[in-house]
């Protein structure tokens, strides 16, 4: 049974589609809004296959498959849209 109190949707801000076609797809970029992130800026979600954000208790993907899902692997997103998640999902 999938346990789906232990996940959230990922915060997408309105401005993702306009920032992804400024920057193109690059791997310093914001899951959440497509910004492009410099060091020390960032944190990371742990994703599940149903693209839905893990708790940040669910660490490796034997966690994860103990809780009913297959991990996605984790994803950076910036500070400023770790701040529009709860903070039991935003690994630092």
């Amino acid at each position: 049974m999938k346990s789906l109190e232990k996940t959230c949707e990922l915060y997408i801000s309105p401005i993702k589609e306009r920032n992804i076609e400024k920057f193109g797809h690059v791997s310093n970029q914001c899951e959440c809004c497509g910004k492009i992130m410099t060091d020390g800026e960032s944190k990371m979600v742990h994703m599940n296959t149903l693209w839905l954000v893990m708790e940040n208790t669910i660490l490796t993907d034997e966690d994860a498959v103990n809780h009913g899902f297959e991990s996605q692997g984790y994803f950076s997103i910036g500070n400023s849209c770790a701040k529009k998640m709860k903070k039991q999902f935003i690994h630092n």
